[in-house]
């Protein structure tokens, strides 16, 4: 919220006030998001373009940090199922430099009712 309007992205910042008074925060968030939200209706409109789609559910690419919207290839890492974008298919995973991206595995499983439960979703 405060980092969009430094960059003068009132528009998104405004967003982000309303989605946090839904919320209904401490007493002290509550009041900087309605001076943020003040300000933001007064101004109306993004110096920035970002890659955000706030309607549109999303996941965070955990080596470009870009969204991957739904609906969109994913790719997950065979050991921890963290997510990627295609483009890094076949890479070692950022996240746990252990699994290879779009390599199929097991995951981690750290108990005998986890390998149950695994072994039924195949």
């Amino acid at each position: 919220m405060s980092s969009s309007v430094k960059i003068k992205n009132y528009n998104t910042a405004g967003s982000f006030c309303r989605r946090l008074l839904e919320l209904n925060p401490k007493a002290e968030h509550k009041e900087q998001a309605l001076k943020v939200l003040k300000v933001c209706e007064a101004n109306r409109s993004n110096e920035v373009e970002l890659q955000y789609d706030e309607r549109n559910p999303f996941v965070v690419c955990t080596k470009s940090f870009v969204p991957i919207y739904r609906g969109k290839p994913i790719t997950r890492c065979g050991f921890c199922s963290a997510p990627f974008d295609p483009q890094f298919k076949g890479q070692v995973c950022a996240v746990c430099q252990v699994g290879e991206i779009g390599l199929k595995g097991s995951g981690l499983i750290n108990s005998r009712h986890q390998r149950n439960k695994q072994s039924s979703n195949d």
